[in-house]
């Protein structure tokens, strides 16, 4: 939380895919389909589930980023109350 891209986790990993004809296309890869040649990506943090599908054959390159889409600075915002119960929260894990 307090340095969101110190660690990314694997899942929420996004990446930069330059397109052959100049394009670029930035998310979180979801899937890499070798049947069809397609990469389905999400590049809508606040909707996870719409994907956009990029036909392998219009790469270029693909680079990891190793910036989290956390935002930096997230809890400078909220009072020393709220963190506190937004850690007792994360820490209270799944019910």
């Amino acid at each position: 939380i307090l340095e969101p891209s110190a660690v990314v986790s694997e899942v929420y990993r996004n990446f930069s895919i330059g397109l052959h004809d100049g394009g670029n296309v930035t998310g979180r890869l979801l899937r890499d389909d070798f049947r069809q040649s397609l990469l389905y990506v999400s590049t809508n943090p606040f909707a996870p589930t719409e994907t956009t599908k990029v036909p392998k054959d219009r790469v270029k390159q693909m680079k990891e980023s190793s910036v989290s889409p956390m935002p930096p600075a997230l809890l400078s915002g909220l009072k020393k109350e709220e963190v506190v119960a937004l850690l007792q929260w994360l820490l209270a894990g799944p019910k």
